[in-house]
């Protein structure tokens, strides 16, 4: 039977690791997209550019059941410096956090029931 691989979350800055205790439910990463020009020469030839490309943006959300595990989220949000993140999978992400939505929902019997989303840019891939 295999062990559970945690998402891990390192800020090079403080030089620390954190797992996550319950990996998000969902990830999204949305590529680049290519933008391109179309105009005319006088002699009526097309021309075409290649402008530049977006930025490449990933997303995650998941659920939250203890107080720790909601101020974790919340740290990485504050974070004013890029953060590598190695999902389950091994694949490594530098990002910066552009967002985070918390939205708490009522379970009786687990008080810090929330899910959130964290929407981030990419900086580089491994």
């Amino acid at each position: 039977m295999s062990s559970r691989v945690p998402w891990t979350i390192y800020d090079a800055v403080a030089n620390q690791e954190t797992d996550l205790e319950i990996n998000p439910q969902s990830f999204k990463v949305l590529p680049a997209q290519r933008t391109v020009s179309v105009d005319k020469t006088t002699a009526g030839q097309v021309l075409f550019f290649e402008g530049r490309a977006s930025v490449s943006t990933l997303s995650f959300s998941g659920l939250t059941m203890t107080e720790g595990q909601l101020a974790t989220i919340r740290g990485f949000a504050a974070h004013r410096n890029q953060l590598k993140l190695t999902d389950d999978l091994g694949y490594t992400y530098w990002f910066y956090v552009t967002g985070l939505q918390v939205s708490r929902q009522l379970k009786r019997q687990v008080p810090w029931y929330h899910t959130y989303t964290i929407d981030a840019v990419i900086l580089d891939w491994e």
